[in-house]
């Protein structure tokens, strides 16, 4: 008999423990899930705000290059009857300049679109409870194709491959004649020479990343669709 009690002892006691850890765990569910939203919250915020700071700091840098390439370009240009470095160098930074700022004006474009049909259609809110991730996706993709089109976006994957290009050819023309200035009894006008290659090398540099950002998000966007698309598996016999 006192075995059999013990056992009860022993059994109503572990059941009150178990139902204690439920119940604590019931109620701390809400605290957990809501930390965990509000580390998500602060993740994105975080995420936002340096591709902000990204953004900020790469038109910065280019208005800036193609702002000092205008103005050298056209300052230091002369035509002498024949073509030579202190023609062909200033026109070519002219034109980098001008597709920079072409190219800028395709990106702000973009940009205002998005930001006018965010005022229109507000991005769907998510709660704890209620995710809404499905509605988030099909807002992102009306947002990126009411923002710019399908033939603006190939334009300016376009200018972007024709204006690295350009860039790529001045920053090697220029080094070219900076190798033959140094070598030889230097140049009479070494501005465009320098301006050229080194802020053309900043330009690369900046167009090349852009390139890798781009090339990402396409194949992690393939990715998805050919996830999103594949064949359920056959159910088992």
């Amino acid at each position: 008999m006192e075995k059999n009690e013990k056992k009860k002892k022993t059994e109503m006691t572990s059941d009150l423990i178990v139902y204690w850890e439920t119940s604590l765990l019931n109620r701390r569910q809400p605290l957990l899930l809501g930390y965990l939203e509000f580390a998500k919250n602060k993740t994105k915020r975080m995420k936002t705000l340096l591709e902000y700071v990204v953004i900020y700091v790469t038109n910065v840098i280019l208005l800036g290059i193609g702002v000092l390439f205008l103005y050298v370009g056209i300052r230091d240009n002369c035509w002498s009857g024949h073509l030579d470095v202190c023609f062909y160098l200033p026109t070519w930074m002219i034109g980098v300049a001008v597709l920079i700022f072409i190219d800028r004006l395709i990106y702000w474009k973009h940009k205002f679109n998005g930001v006018i049909f965010e005022g229109k259609f507000p991005r769907p809110r998510s709660s704890i409870r209620h995710s809404n991730k499905e509605q988030i996706k099909q807002w992102q993709k009306d947002k990126e194709k009411r923002s710019s089109s399908k033939k603006l976006r190939t334009s300016s994957v376009i200018l972007r491959v024709i204006l690295f290009l350009v860039t790529l050819g001045l920053t090697i023309v220029a080094l070219h004649v900076l190798i033959q200035a140094v070598h030889g009894k230097g140049s009479a006008d070494p501005d465009p020479i320098i301006f050229s290659f080194y802020f053309g090398m900043l330009a690369l540099f900046v167009y090349f990343c852009m390139f890798v950002k781009y090339s990402v998000n396409f194949c992690t966007s393939r990715l998805k669709k050919s996830k999103s698309t594949s064949p359920a598996p056959m159910p088992n016999p």
